[in-house]
C-alpha cells in the first residue's frame, strides 16, 4: 500500500473550503484587532471648582444681611476640588521561605461604568476644595453687628476661621 501526496489534491481541497477559511481567517482577525477605544482615567483628576460663582453667591447671600447693603466678596483657595474614582486593587504575592513574602505586586485598574461606547470613570467621591482666605467688602462693615453677622456667615460657609476673614468698608 503506497501513499501518494501530491500538490493537486492540496490545492483542490483548499479550493473547495476557501469560503470556510476566509470566514475563519476573519473572526480571528476580528478576535485579535485592537479596540481603539482605550479605557483611562482622566489625566486630570482635579476638577476646576466655580470659584467665581461661588463668590457671587456668597455676595448675594451676605446682601440680605442686615444693613451690609452692597457686597462683594473674593476668595482664595488652598486646593482645588478633587474627584475621587472607583479602583479595583488586585495582589499577587510570591512565597520563597517560610512565612516570608519575597515579592508582592500591587495591581490598580480604574472602574468604569456605561457601554463600551459610552464609557466614563466611575466617580464615588468629590472632594470640595480647602479655602485660604476670604476678603469680603460691604457698605455697612462699619457696623460692628454687621461685621460680625458677615464674619460668621462666610466662616460657616467656607470652614475659615476668623483669622482668615477680612470684613472691610467699602468706599
Amino acid at each position: 500500500m503506497a501513499f501518494k501526496f501530491s500538490f493537486g489534491d492540496t490545492a483542490r481541497t483548499l479550493g473547495k473550503y476557501k469560503y470556510l477559511l476566509l470566514i475563519a481567517a476573519a473572526g480571528l482577525l476580528l478576535v485579535f484587532w485592537p479596540s481603539g477605544s482605550k479605557q483611562s482615567v482622566p489625566e486630570e483628576s482635579y476638577a476646576p471648582y466655580p470659584l467665581r460663582e461661588a463668590e457671587r453667591e456668597m455676595a448675594a447671600a451676605l446682601g440680605e444681611i442686615a444693613g451690609a447693603g452692597s457686597v462683594k466678596v473674593v476668595l482664595t483657595l488652598q486646593t482645588d476640588m478633587t474627584l475621587i474614582y472607583q479602583e479595583d486593587e488586585k495582589t499577587k504575592s510570591e512565597n520563597r521561605q517560610e512565612g516570608q513574602i519575597i515579592q508582592a505586586e500591587r495591581e490598580t485598574e480604574t472602574v468604569f461604568s456605561g457601554t463600551s461606547s459610552s464609557s466614563r470613570p466611575l466617580m464615588i467621591k468629590r472632594v470640595y476644595p480647602e479655602f485660604r482666605g476670604a476678603l469680603v467688602v460691604c457698605q455697612g462693615a462699619g457696623d460692628v453687628y454687621v461685621r460680625l453677622a458677615v464674619t460668621e456667615a462666610v466662616a460657616a460657609l467656607t470652614g475659615l476661621g476668623s483669622d482668615r476673614i477680612t470684613v472691610t468698608t467699602m468706599r
